[in-house]
């Protein structure tokens, strides 16, 4: 009989160690970070080229533990606020780990063809929640935007590194819904004008959704290689248009660029901590066609004059060198 009662105080005492648990896990659970949004998906249907539409959608969240960050993809824009700031990115700061409101995603659809997207919600100790997004660009009317490019490439040959070559194209246009963004690569800018206000980039605007410039392409060799690029031609409803460029810098041999340093090291010995050590060298140059970039390693300055300031890094022709032990 002792050893029933025994038994069943040893159950009843396991039972309340287990309902115990059970309640404090219960009370994690309670008070863990919850993030929701409604709806969880948005369908803007079709959209013209050159138009919007907006949508929204409610995020609420309790037992926060950090701000809410959130991210769309492209082709679509949040807000707070139905009319403006529109970004890709936004953070919710919870008031008391508590969260309520109303996003806008505006459908900026820029060429036409199906955007599925999604906008990302993301917080500490929750996983991330997503609304889903769809929707599709299209072009009223029977004209397409067209870009055409008049040679499709150009060739400049051989060009002695410091010199420039000059060469240009004709960029036309129809139905245009958007301002043309033109970038050039390395070792080329671009111009409207062939005197000058060459740039890595232009933006021609069209009049009456047409376009037709002259362009103008430097070609500027830094180095001894090849230089084979491309100028990219972007517009809304326009996938890209591609101008390539071929051209070759070379040195005349006669004339290579030419750098020495006398001497070629420098030996401070011990320096106490706290004090400094002065020694110089001389570096000559020959045939330069730029400026001579100097950087001094750690712990050590560089300067022009023995009395002048010293700095870790230098553009020049001479050279004092300290070393500074703190």
């Amino acid at each position: 009989m002792k050893s029933l009662q025994c038994v069943s105080g040893v159950q009843i005492l396991l039972i309340i160690t287990i309902l115990m648990a059970a309640a404090t896990i219960s009370n994690i659970y309670a008070q863990a970070p919850n993030l929701a949004v409604e709806p969880g998906e948005l369908s803007f249907g079709e959209v013209a080229m050159g138009e919007t539409a907006v949508l929204n959608y409610t995020l609420s969240g309790s037992n926060l533990l950090s701000n809410v960050y959130i991210h769309t993809t492209m082709g679509y824009l949040i807000s707070l606020d139905e009319e403006t700031g529109y970004q890709q990115n936004l953070l919710i700061q919870p008031v008391d780990g508590e969260a309520s409101t109303t996003i806008y995603v505006k459908f900026v659809p820029l060429f036409p063809r199906g955007y599925d997207g999604r906008v990302r919600h993301r917080t500490v100790g929750h996983p991330d929640c997503f609304v889903m997004l769809e929707g599709f660009g299209i072009i009223e009317g029977e004209d397409m935007p067209a870009l055409q490019l008049d040679p499709g490439s150009l060739y400049f040959g051989e060009v002695q590194v410091g010199d420039e070559a000059i060469q240009s194209y004709t960029l036309t246009g129809s139905n245009l819904l958007s301002n043309v963004m033109v970038n050039a690569c390395q070792g080329y800018l671009i111009s409207l004008e062939e005197s000058g206000g060459f740039v890595p980039q232009l933006v021609i605007e069209p009049v009456d959704g047409e376009v037709s410039q002259e362009i103008f392409v430097k070609f500027l060799p830094f180095f001894p290689r090849e230089f084979n690029g491309r100028i990219r031609h972007r517009a809304m409803g326009v996938m890209g248009e591609f101008l390539y460029l071929y051209g070759t810098g070379v040195l005349d041999v006669e004339f290579m660029p030419n750098l020495t340093v006398n001497p070629d090291s420098l030996y401070f010995g011990e320096v106490v901590i706290g004090e400094e050590a002065l020694l110089s060298y001389v570096l000559t140059g020959e045939n330069l066609l730029s400026n001579v970039r100097i950087r001094a390693p750690r712990g050590y300055l560089l300067s022009l004059e023995e009395d002048g300031e010293f700095l870790p890094f230098l553009v020049a022709a001479g050279l004092w060198l300290v070393v500074v032990l703190a």
